[in-house]
């Protein structure tokens, strides 16, 4: 089982991570899905011997990073940071691996231009986990809620065409992650997961608060060794079969048509 957390939190000074480390003591986790980090260090070791791998572009507004539990860190694959908004790191679960991705999505000050530059990206992203059969789990600020306004469609047409699932989709009264100043509470922060990829339960947490104003999405999952079996047709052998020649056989059929009338054409 992998516990799984996504959240929008900004971890950018030394006091900022020490108190990370001091939330995360007592809670059972896995990976961290960071995203307005507004931190751009690279590879870091934090104490306890956990990785936090951030975007190396320094930004003043936006940033992703992705920490990695200490267990895990030996298992680590590829990792790359594509920009200030989005980043990947894979990693060998067992027989198979499992492209975590880290994002956070322009807010409705950007254009939609900038919106669809992020969402290129992590079409190229997906297609070349897809195409190497890797496991898929994507966790982030996408600053829109589901099915609402242009961004929502986005977000509903992305998960349709990849064919993943919202870990965090149903809504009810305590599922909001982001309250603004003015009090109004959404949920802008999901967790996105393959079809291949059991979810065994999912929920919002505040487990840890870095004195952000977005609670953390968390999920826990499970990752299948063997993907779906193909159904192989088996031919039966034939047995107690006896030759007859070309000759003899349509000497039968000619026989058998002028005795019995045909029933079909």
């Amino acid at each position: 089982m992998y516990n799984v957390f996504s959240k929008n939190a900004r971890i950018h000074s030394h006091d900022r991570l020490a108190e990370l480390a001091a939330e995360l003591h007592n809670v059972d986790w896995d990976v961290i899905l960071f995203g307005e980090t507004r931190s751009a260090r690279g590879r870091c070791v934090l104490d306890g011997g956990h990785v936090l791998y951030t975007s190396e572009i320094a930004t003043q507004a936006t940033g992703v990073a992705i920490l990695l539990h200490r267990k895990h860190v030996h298992r680590v694959g590829q990792v790359t940071s594509l920009n200030e908004r989005l980043m990947f790191l894979d990693l060998h679960c067992g027989r198979r691996c499992v492209r975590f991705i880290s994002l956070y999505m322009p807010h409705a000050g950007y254009s939609l231009e900038d919106l669809r530059t992020v969402y290129d990206m992590l079409h190229v992203v997906l297609d070349e986990a897809e195409r190497l059969h890797y496991r898929i789990i994507v966790g982030g600020d996408f600053n829109t809620e589901l099915h609402v306004g242009h961004r929502g469609n986005f977000l509903d047409e992305f998960t349709c065409m990849w064919r993943l699932q919202v870990a965090n989709g149903e809504n009810h009264d305590d599922s909001w992650t982001f309250c603004s100043s003015l009090g109004v509470r959404r949920t802008i922060d999901f967790i996105l997961h393959g079809m291949n990829v059991n979810i065994l339960k999912c929920s919002i947490s505040d487990a840890f608060d870095l004195g952000s104003d977005h609670r953390a999405v968390f999920a826990q999952f499970s990752i299948p060794n063997q993907g779906l079996a193909r159904r192989k047709h088996v031919r039966k052998k034939q047995t107690n079969w006896k030759h007859i020649d070309s000759q003899t056989f349509h000497s039968k059929v000619e026989s058998s048509l002028n005795t019995n009338m045909p029933t079909t054409l």
